[in-house]
């Protein structure tokens, strides 16, 4: 199985595309603060649903986001993709 890009016209295996989203389009991963508090959030750029999770409770600084900068957009990715393919797979799932 094959999977699409939502934000351009990649597809690959689902390692594949989940690396090229979190590589080329950080924008996918909203990272934001909260009271005491940091998130992410992932939007569906089809249906809307988003997720918000917060990032490790207790690490606040901006140096902890930072230095984990990319593993928070994988984790977020996977939300993300992982909702495409069992949401829309009709527009993100592709036969090899």
């Amino acid at each position: 199985m094959d999977a699409k890009c939502p934000n351009c016209e990649f597809h690959g295996s689902f390692m594949d595309t989940h690396a090229h989203m979190v590589d080329a389009h950080e924008e996918l991963v909203e990272i934001s603060r909260s009271g005491s508090k940091n998130y992410y959030r992932v939007t569906c750029g089809v249906c809307g649903e988003s997720h918000q999770s917060p990032i490790k409770p207790g690490y606040v600084g901006d140096s902890f986001l930072k230095e984990f900068n990319r593993e928070i957009r994988v984790v977020g990715c996977d939300m993300l993709l992982s909702h495409l393919l069992g949401a829309h797979p009709e527009l993100y799932m592709l036969s090899s």
